[in-house]
């Protein structure tokens, strides 16, 4: 597994050059993924930083820290990357704002790193992660912005009916179960659409020997829509910060508006969602590795689930 190091220089930057002398020295190093060739992520000329940039880099590093445990191949783009944060904290206005790290998920990059870093040593694994220059990092932000930066998540949480993920959305205080609590603030049901424009949903044809039926369904991509690869990728590690945070506002939402009881009755079903969640990526592992061994001829004795050497019971399974 390639060895993640992140050096930071001592000397202080000169102010009066930093932008050109830095470019030079990013432009000067492979960029494979071309985040940085050029410099798309960082613009300090005026025109500000390219969030939408930023936001998936941050993401395609989670993923793979998620994924893998380690940066890989994205070691050195994220060192240069911090690096360049780090010295642009040393201008007289540094050019990320609040705003920048907050819609970028660049804290959350931050926290993903050193969270697992600090793993790989209390475990007594040989480190991995270097991860000097993150805290360096981390700690200019801390004293730059101080309880701005502390209460992130909380900003993040407030914003989510004003202007994300929840924006035209409000809370169902009619709902009867627990799959209406939202709806749309202002919508106009369009009764019988599918009918009135002659939709077809397939092409339906009974078979006469075995008396089923079988529907075909042709799809077809148009264009400016994600491809299957793209999909796949769903959720991204920004996309679930926003499903914990909107499950944190739905708690809150059902707290103040149905009691506490109902609040203890959606925490129960909360959980037990997350416990069959679970499981069922424990069967999928489980399957996995069964069908690995299968491939390669082998028969193992027992296969590695989880942190036990043992096959996982019938009832694990269910």
């Amino acid at each position: 597994m390639q060895t993640v190091r992140f050096a930071a220089d001592s000397a202080k930057p000169d102010q009066g050059s930093r932008s050109g002398s830095l470019s030079g020295e990013l432009l000067e190093q492979p960029d494979p993924h071309g985040l940085l060739t050029p410099l798309e992520m960082f613009d300090f000329g005026g025109n500000g930083l390219n969030e939408p940039k930023l936001l998936d880099f941050s993401d395609e590093i989670r993923s793979h820290l998620l994924e893998d445990h380690s940066l890989g191949p994205w070691a050195e783009t994220v060192k240069r990357v911090f690096r360049k944060l780090l010295r642009d904290e040393g201008a007289a206005l540094p050019a990320v704002s609040f705003a920048t790290i907050q819609n970028a998920r660049l804290d959350k990059l931050l926290s993903d790193i050193l969270t697992l870093g600090h793993q790989q040593v209390s475990s007594r694994l040989r480190p991995r992660l270097n991860i000097a220059i993150a805290e360096r990092l981390q700690r200019s932000w801390m004293a730059r912005f101080r309880e701005e930066f502390f209460n992130i998540d909380q900003t993040r949480q407030e914003d989510l009916s004003k202007s994300s993920r929840l924006k035209d959305v409000v809370f169902n205080k009619k709902a009867a179960n627990g799959w209406e609590l939202w709806k749309a603030a202002k919508c106009k049901t369009v009764s019988g659409l599918e009918w009135n424009l002659q939709f077809k949903p397939g092409y339906l044809k009974q078979i006469s020997q075995t008396r089923l039926h079988r529907i075909v369904v042709t799809l077809e991509r148009i264009s400016k829509q994600p491809s299957m690869t793209e999909l796949a990728r769903i959720p991204l590690p920004s996309q679930m910060d926003d499903w914990l945070l909107f499950e944190k506002h739905e708690g809150e939402m059902i707290r103040q508006h149905r009691g506490e009881q109902s609040f203890l009755e959606w925490k129960l079903m909360k959980a037990q969602e997350r416990m069959d969640r679970r499981q069922w990526r424990r069967a999928l592992e489980v399957g996995a590795a069964l069908t690995n061994a299968r491939n390669a001829n082998t028969a193992p004795e027992c296969v590695t689930w989880g942190s036990s050497k043992m096959l996982p019971t019938i009832s694990d399974l269910q």
